[in-house]
C-alpha cells in the first residue's frame, strides 16, 4: 500500500501537478471521494449512492471528458510528487469557458483533507491560472470554400434557420425546447462554410455505456458532400470505446445506405437478434 504524504511538510510548487482528468483515474478519484466524503459535505451537492462507486466515478469522467471536448470546461487532475512517487491528491476544474473580449472562466477546486495545509491548492491554482491565460497560437483560419465541422453549440437564431431548413419543424415549433435539447446533449458538432451552417450532429446518452446519436441534419444545398459522415464521425469521436451506439432514423432507403456505410446494422439484422422499440408522444 502506498504511503501517505506527510501532512506537516510543505511542498515546493514542482511537487504539484495538473494533468487532465482521464478515465484510468476513476479507481484513485473513488478513494478520494471515500475517504473525503464528510469533508466535502459542505457547499458540495447532495450526492446519490451511485456516485461512490467506481461505475459512478467513470460515468462523472467521461461526462467531464465530454464537455472539454466541447469545450465547456477544464477538468482537471491534481498530483503530488512526493518520496518517489505520484499521488492524485485533489481535483480542479475549469468551467463556463467564455472566449473572446470576456476571456473567462469559473474555478473550483478541493483537495484531500489528509494533506491540506501543505500549499499544495495554492500551487494548483497558480498553475490553472498559467494554463488559461497562457497565450495560444491562434488557430489557422480555415481557408475561403473549406468546409471546417468542429465541437460547438451555435446559437438559436442559427439552429432555427438549419432546422427550418430541413424541414423539422417539430423541433423549431418550440425553440425554447430546441435551445435546451442542445444545451443538454452530451456533445454537439457543427460544419461550416465561409460561416455559414451547413449541418450539425449531436450525441445524448452518458458517454460511458451509450452514446445515442439524436440528429444529424445537413442543408439540402450541401447534400452528398461528404458532410454527414464528417458529422457522425466527429460527433462519435470521443466515445470510441462505448459499446453501444445507436440511433433511430426514418425508413427512406437513402438512409439505411448510409448509417450502413459507416458501419451501422439494423437491429432485427443483427447477429445478437436485437430488437429495439420506441414510444411516440
Amino acid at each position: 500500500m502506498t504511503a501517505r504524504p506527510d501532512p506537516r511538510r510543505p511542498v515546493d510548487p514542482l511537487q504539484v501537478t495538473l494533468t487532465l482528468l482521464a478515465p484510468a483515474d476513476a479507481p484513485a478519484l473513488l478513494d478520494l471521494e471515500l475517504r473525503n466524503r464528510e469533508h466535502l459535505l459542505v457547499g458540495a451537492p447532495a450526492r446519490e449512492e451511485s456516485w461512490f462507486t467506481e461505475a459512478g466515478q467513470r460515468t462523472a469522467i467521461a461526462q467531464a471528458v465530454a464537455d472539454r471536448e466541447a469545450g465547456r470546461s477544464l477538468p482537471l487532475a491534481i498530483r503530488l510528487e512526493e518520496d518517489g512517487a505520484q499521488q492524485l491528491v485533489g481535483r480542479l476544474n475549469l468551467s463556463g469557458l467564455t472566449r473572446g473580449a470576456f476571456h473567462s472562466a469559473t474555478l473550483g477546486y478541493w483537495v484531500d483533507h489528509a494533506v491540506t495545509g501543505r500549499g499544495i491548492a495554492t500551487h494548483a491554482v497558480r498553475a490553472a491560472i498559467a494554463v488559461r491565460w497562457q497565450p495560444e497560437e491562434p488557430a489557422p483560419a480555415p481557408t475561403p470554400g473549406e468546409t471546417v465541422v468542429v465541437p460547438e453549440v451555435p446559437g438559436l437564431a442559427e439552429l432555427l434557420d438549419l432546422y427550418d431548413a430541413v424541414g423539422w419543424g417539430a423541433y423549431t415549433a418550440e425553440p425554447a425546447t430546441l435551445e435546451r435539447a442542445l444545451a443538454g446533449s452530451l456533445r454537439v458538432v457543427t460544419a461550416r462554410r465561409d460561416g455559414q451552417l451547413l449541418g450539425l450532429a449531436r450525441v445524448i446518452g452518458d458517454g460511458v455505456t451509450i452514446a445515442y446519436l439524436q440528429d444529424v441534419l445537413v442543408r439540402p444545398d450541401a447534400h452528398r458532400t461528404g458532410i454527414g459522415r464528417r458529422l457522425v464521425e466527429a460527433a462519435f469521436a470521443p466515445f470510441a470505446e462505448v459499446r453501444q451506439q445507436v440511433l433511430l432514423t426514418d425508413a427512406e432507403p437513402g438512409q439505411r445506405a448510409f448509417y450502413e456505410s459507416l458501419g451501422f446494422i439494423e437491429a432485427h439484422d443483427h447477429e445478437a437478434d436485437l430488437r429495439s422499440f420506441v414510444r411516440l408522444g
